[in-house]
């Protein structure tokens, strides 16, 4: 006798608790979207969306550019930071900055930077010659 009512019991507490966080009832979307529309909120939109970045956590300076391989007519760049090696080909992101790799070549390196991450057309090229 004890044991059904001690399953109806938390089968009411479980019902209540689901009930009150639905995230299908219209009257609680309502509710938190005139919450998120009460804040200001600027939000930056960088010139490369939805990509990641090659140490993303890491300042261009740290990172050590260990050397340049070829595999038949692709170029990749070694990279090493914080003990990690990771290789990097034309056109990926690398370090916090973001900087976008441009050319991959035997003497030289050349990377886009963005000093305005709101005017996309206006970038500095870097180049590392070696």
């Amino acid at each position: 006798m004890l044991h059904p009512l001690f399953v109806f019991f938390i089968g009411v507490l479980f019902s209540l608790s689901v009930a009150a966080n639905d995230p299908f009832d219209k009257t609680q979307r309502g509710t938190t979207a005139s919450n998120a529309s009460l804040k200001d909120i600027t939000i930056v939109t960088p010139c490369h969306k939805g990509t990641e970045a090659i140490f993303p956590s890491i300042a261009f300076n740290q990172i050590s550019i260990v050397g340049v391989l070829q595999h038949q007519k692709d170029w990749q760049l070694l990279l090493l930071a914080d003990n990690q090696v990771n290789l990097a080909q034309q056109g990926d992101f690398v370090a916090a900055e973001s900087l976008k790799i441009e050319h991959i070549g035997k003497q030289e390196i050349r990377f886009l930077r963005w000093d305005n991450p709101q005017n996309c057309e206006l970038s500095t090229t870097l180049n590392i010659k070696f």
